[in-house]
């Protein structure tokens, strides 16, 4: 009660601490999930990443209700874990400090930026990152290798078949009594209810698998550098060159 009370006052980096202590208790988890419920905490700050540490509590009402609230979480399978584990224990902190992150930048760019927003640049496919617990290793892990152990309801992939014949995938954005407005990669569409034959509500994420095979060491530590980083890096000379073009 006081740190939902107080949330109004806290910081970025406060109300992470504030979600993460939340989720650590069940009573508490579940005023956690009344709070994004009646929006006094906003959805977007609420990550897969809290949403599996509820998860593990083991309270079978709290996660009824993180379900029907936030979306659907799966367990991770062992290869992904051998593959999070491994990067865990490359990814120190001593290395993270030897990071270029205007190199990270420049990966992050080829690699992200389409879909997701950080320092107000990006796309808006994905959730913005700029607020999220990029400081922390393993979200950006968890995250970054199983993309759909967690997926929110408000990006949950949703494919839609028309009357003419025509396939839409992307997330659902708007929905009124007469369209269903979709985002996908490379555009937004809205379609008429009537010309909706078929609806599917996928519980997997929009973002590939994958992201970080055929990256060097060196580039998955400049990437990683990047993501956790406080402020923004300097673009690169290359980058801008690959801008003018």
């Amino acid at each position: 009660a006081t740190l939902l009370g107080a949330w109004a006052g806290f910081d970025p980096a406060e109300r992470q601490d504030a979600i993460q202590t939340l989720a650590s208790r069940p009573a508490w988890a579940m005023r956690l999930l009344h709070a994004l419920e009646s929006g006094t905490v906003s959805r977007d700050l609420f990550t897969a990443y809290s949403a599996r540490q509820m998860q593990q509590l083991g309270d079978p009402a709290l996660t009824a209700r993180l379900t029907a609230l936030w979306g659907e979480i799966r367990p991770t399978s062992v290869e992904k874990k051998e593959q999070i584990e491994r990067l865990r224990r490359t990814l120190t902190p001593a290395v993270l400090a030897a990071a270029k992150p205007a190199a990270g930048r420049e990966i992050y760019q080829r690699l992200c930026s389409a879909c997701h927003r950080l320092f107000d640049e990006g796309g808006a496919v994905g959730p913005d990152l700029t607020g999220s617990h990029r400081g922390n290793i393993d979200y950006l892990l968890e995250n970054i290798i199983d993309p759909s152990a967690g997926v929110s309801r408000d990006f949950q992939l949703n494919t839609i078949q028309t009357t003419n014949g025509r396939v839409v995938s992307g997330f659902v954005v708007a929905e009124t009594e007469s369209a269903l407005t979709l985002q996908s990669l490379n555009e937004r569409v809205s379609i008429p209810l009537a010309e909706i034959r078929d609806r599917q509500q996928l519980t997997q994420s929009m973002m590939p698998e994958g992201l970080l095979q055929g990256l060097k060491g060196s580039e998955v530590r400049d990437l990683f550098g990047y993501l956790s980083s406080p402020a923004q890096a300097p673009a690169t000379v290359d980058a801008g060159k690959s801008d003018r073009r």
